[in-house]
């Protein structure tokens, strides 16, 4: 047991941790644009306020649908580095889950055309669990 251990100092580097960065990184970088999205989302009370987002959001649905292929093809953790990960990131990411999802659910009951706008280009937002390498950014 001793060599053991004389052979693993004696080769630094041997032995590490992967390094999963990138992947932390990425999901803190979607996190930021999913708080954005719920900002521009609570601007919108009416028709012109839907219009005027509309831009807006198809970008930043842009943005997260690159981060989220971006996710797909850095190192990733396993399903228990995975949540880990998610864990520590969680106090910052529930409270914006939360708006999130709360604007989107008062835009699904508003009944102008506009809204409906809104909804087509955020599905590509919905369907991200995770992303398939496929999704394209919304047409503007």
């Amino acid at each position: 047991m001793k060599t053991a251990i004389v052979i693993l100092c004696a080769v630094p580097g041997l032995v590490q941790a992967a390094d999963f960065s990138d992947y932390e990184n990425l999901l803190k970088e979607s996190i930021g644009i999913r708080a954005e999205l719920a900002d521009v989302l609570e601007g919108v009370s009416d028709k012109a306020g839907a219009k005027a987002a509309l831009p807006r959001v198809r970008e930043i649905v842009g943005q997260y649908v690159e981060v989220a292929a971006k996710i797909l093809g850095v190192p990733q953790p396993d399903e228990a580095g995975k949540m880990a990960i998610e864990r520590g990131l969680k106090d910052e990411f529930a409270p914006i889950r939360t708006k999130l999802a709360a604007n989107i659910l008062r835009l699904a009951t508003a009944n102008f055309y506009e809204v409906d706008e809104l909804r087509q280009a955020l599905e590509p937002v919905a369907a991200i669990a995770p992303a398939p390498p496929q999704l394209q950014p919304p047409a503007a």
